[in-house]
């Protein structure tokens, strides 16, 4: 019990009992760690809107889909669907990494610019109908149900 305190896996509760530590790659709070990472994939993603906006070549791909209307139930089903198929997408980058260094070393070809930044990023929205601002001038629908697709 108490290397599993030390360890950081449990802690005591203030009534004696014990409670396991969730183990997450979630973070939470207002650290420095949190609010640089925070800000790196603000600029990132800031960085490559504008570019698409400027760009006289093709845009890099931005996708965005939501679903409005949806049941908590069929919320909390779509997080853990997609939280899964995103994680394995945003693994393939490494993945992709690995099998272009092996073809690169059979190959010793060399690329004329080197140093180039390039990365995936995805992410999922839930915002619940409190949080939802009506629309200037309107009351929002007390029964509004639409099965719409945004894309």
């Amino acid at each position: 019990m108490k290397e599993l305190v030390k360890s950081g896996a449990i802690f005591r509760m203030a009534d004696g009992s014990v409670a396991i530590k969730k183990s997450t790659p979630r973070m939470r709070g207002f650290g420095a760690d949190v609010v640089a990472d925070f800000s790196a994939r603000m600029r990132d993603l800031g960085n490559t809107l504008v570019k698409n906006i400027e760009s006289l070549e093709g845009p890099i791909f931005v996708g965005f889909s939501d679903i409005k209307n949806l049941s908590v139930d069929e919320a909390a089903l779509f997080q853990e669907t997609f939280s899964e198929r995103a994680a394995s997408l945003v693994d393939g980058v490494e993945r992709w990494r690995t099998s272009q260094a092996r073809m690169r070393t059979k190959s010793k070809k060399r690329q004329a610019k080197e140093g180039t930044r390039v990365g995936l990023g995805v992410y999922l929205v839930e915002q619940l109908p409190s949080e939802i601002p009506a629309p200037i001038g309107k009351k929002p629908a007390a029964h509004a149900k639409s099965k719409r697709v945004k894309r």
